[in-house]
């Protein structure tokens, strides 16, 4: 179920989301837009020379493919003419940062098949041809130059214990689902009877049945996106069509509670308890284990139960001043993933530091140990410009000021030489490219069945502590961007 069904555009017109299944692959295509759009003609003009073209001669394709024209007649597709369409849209794609493969390929088809609609049968081909081709090129203009800014909402869990006021990282802001209905009465995006009606309906109350309309149905998508939800997150993002912006929109949302989780020191425990109202799902397993032929043990445990990280509003306020800067690089971090139209002041510290949250954040939610190990040890890789167990070293020595012979740890004698070891070879190269031959050294099993659950935490901690490091640092100092600087020595 997709729950992030409510989009407002600067235009404050209600709308949803759908998923679209197409899939767009980069390939060699040896014909130009004009012989494309020109076999797309004469096999349409072909397809209605049929006398029944829903079943007839379809080149095996169970369900034909179907546009809808704008006068109301159907464009019907064989294989051949949507692989003519989904080269077409690869020849005149030129944008690849503010749409995706999917919802271009949809602008295309939805141009081509206006074009054939309005187009005249019995008219020359080519010419014919060469005006379909000139309209879809111009479709596509339009549609590029509106594209504006959306705001995307999520319902999440956050904090409990008291509710903070609402507040922003970035691009990103937090607040409760009251302080979210109120904000948009304000701008005019919801009705009064639509905002009387939903919190009714948050208050348990049953609501009368609604006569079918366009504000009632903004009515029933706000009670389904946040589905109880205690906060709502909205995400506004700036020169991207509505489903490249609604993607990215949810993967900035994550990256934002991750970066909140950041401030505990078991963040993955904490970052269990702010999700996404669909990231987790509350989940109730039964069990029933046997042994020696005899029932052993049943019940249920229940997943992902519904709540938040337990911090008042006085606390977090208390935190928000503690780490300033930290949300200040943060929140670039966050814009430079929903806004294309302005670039980072940073780029190269911004587009590092992105990649290593997103690797942290990966680690966090995963369930298979070595996999997030992994994951952790990829968030490293990133601080440590790509340079691998070395590196870490040194930006362990750089940002902990931990020598590679001394104790990383205060527990287990393990140096921050051999906790590089265990987290980037032993965990990582040995996963992922399969484990070599150690020569008879003595190295834990690093198969994924071994239990990893102590070496991912020691994982967890330290790329937190490098990631939370590189982050003040970067904070601290303001003219540099380059990321190998978080690896150097600073002079005393």
């Amino acid at each position: 179920m997709i729950l992030e069904l409510t989009v407002w555009k600067s235009d404050v017109r209600f709308s949803l989301s759908f998923i679209c299944n197409s899939v767009m692959c980069a390939k060699e295509i040896f014909m130009t837009p004009y012989e494309c759009v020109r076999a797309i003609v004469a096999g349409h003009r072909y397809r209605q020379s049929l006398p029944n073209p829903y079943r007839d001669d379809l080149d095996g394709l169970w369900m034909p493919g179907i546009i809808n024209g704008p006068s109301g007649h159907d464009v019907i597709l064989d294989s051949k003419l949507i692989e003519y369409i989904n080269d077409l849209s690869y020849l005149l794609r030129s944008d690849g940062r503010s749409v995706d493969g999917d919802e271009w390929l949809d602008w295309v088809r939805d141009s081509v098949a206006r074009a054939l609609d309005a187009s005249d049968p019995k008219f020359d081909l080519d010419v014919t041809s060469e005006i379909i081709l000139n309209s879809v090129e111009s479709s596509l203009s339009v549609r590029l130059s509106e594209i504006g800014g959306y705001e995307f909402a999520f319902g999440c869990t956050l904090f409990e214990g008291g509710a903070p006021p609402p507040f922003s990282i970035g691009p990103v802001r937090f607040e409760t689902r009251l302080d979210w209905l109120e904000r948009k009465l304000a701008e005019g995006v919801i009705s009064g009877l639509t905002h009387r009606r939903v919190l009714c309906a948050w208050d348990g109350r049953m609501l009368r049945r609604r006569k079918i309309s366009s504000d009632s149905r903004q009515e029933k998508a706000i009670l389904s996106f946040s589905d109880d939800a205690p906060f709502i997150c909205s995400v506004a993002t700036k020169g991207m069509a509505r489903e490249f912006g609604r993607r990215r929109a949810r993967t900035t949302a994550r990256l934002a509670l991750t970066a909140i989780a950041l401030l505990w020191q078991e963040t993955s425990r904490a970052l269990s308890k702010m999700n996404l109202v669909d990231d987790r799902v509350v989940r109730i397993l039964h069990e029933l284990t046997f042994q020696n032929g005899k029932i052993d043990s049943f019940g249920s445990r229940k997943f992902h139960a519904p709540g938040g990280q337990r911090l008042d509003a006085d606390e977090w306020k208390i935190l928000r001043s503690e780490f300033t800067d930290h949300f200040t690089v943060v929140g670039d971090i966050l814009n430079s993933i929903v806004d294309i139209a302005t670039p980072p002041r940073r780029p190269k510290t911004t587009h590092t530091l992105t990649h290593a949250l997103m690797w942290f954040h990966q680690g966090c939610r995963e369930d298979e140990q070595v996999i997030a190990v992994v994951n952790f040890a990829a968030t490293l890789d990133c601080l440590a410009a790509g340079k691998g167990g070395k590196g870490i070293v040194k930006l362990i020595k750089a940002q902990i000021g931990i020598d590679a012979d001394k104790e990383l740890w205060v527990r287990g004698g393990q140096t921050a030489e051999q906790a590089v070891e265990e987290i980037y070879d032993h965990a990582r190269n040995a996963t992922m490219h399969g484990r070599k031959d150690d020569n008879n050294k003595q190295r834990p099993d690093s198969m994924p069945f071994h239990d990893w659950g102590p070496g991912r935490e020691r994982a967890e901690a330290l790329a937190r502590h490098c990631l939370l490091a590189c982050i003040n640092w970067t904070a601290q100092h303001f003219g540099s961007d380059d990321p190998k600087s978080w690896m150097a020595l600073q002079p005393d």
